[in-house]
């Protein structure tokens, strides 16, 4: 098996491939103002937040590392860790709920778009996924506020943990449903 095709069967498996906005929700068909507004803030927040994404990243592989890794980032003080954590976790929280509000708007259009009822549950599973990883920005948000010193780390290592959440998210509501329907 290719690296690709194992990496593709990793991500599928650990119930990641929920935040593939386009994967599960036929949006395409839906032109809406509201639409295009949420698709142009998203889009937005994805270049604003995701390229310190990576310098946080190549921080925390420095740190981990002992400065093994290299980075760019080179924060001084406690006061700017704690200023870059908040930044990261307001447009991550930010950009979430606005994909939570996208798939929603899709929920609302569901006769328009034709969605199956299994597009609609996976579309109200996609919300969910979302939600939590607004929820793990929000504590990562009162992490980065109320802990002091080395201890601030802790607000980007909380999102380690949807690792875990969003996996275990997808099989309860698959349980659910498959007792519903039974």
């Amino acid at each position: 098996m290719s690296t690709h095709a194992m990496a593709s069967r990793q991500w599928s498996e650990s119930g990641l491939e929920r935040l593939s906005i386009e994967k599960n929700v036929r949006l395409r068909g839906l032109e809406s103002n509201r639409t295009v507004l949420l698709s142009l803030a998203v889009i937005f927040m994805v270049l604003v937040y995701f390229y310190p994404l990576r310098m946080i990243f190549d921080g925390m592989f420095a740190s981990i590392s002992n400065d093994y890794f290299t980075s760019d980032l080179k924060l001084r003080t406690y006061a700017e860790v704690r200023r870059m954590f908040l930044f990261y976790s307001i447009g991550s929280g930010v950009m979430a709920l606005l994909i939570c509000d996208l798939y929603r708007n899709a929920l609302i259009n569901k006769a328009a778009l034709g969605l199956s009822q299994d597009e609609i549950f996976e579309t109200k599973l996609d919300i969910t996924c979302w939600f939590i990883i607004a929820i793990f920005s929000l504590i990562s948000i009162a992490i980065a506020l109320t802990v002091r010193g080395g201890l601030l780390a802790l607000a980007g290592y909380v999102y380690f943990l949807m690792f875990a959440a969003l996996p275990l998210a997808s099989q309860i509501q698959r349980a659910r449903r498959k007792n519903q329907s039974s």
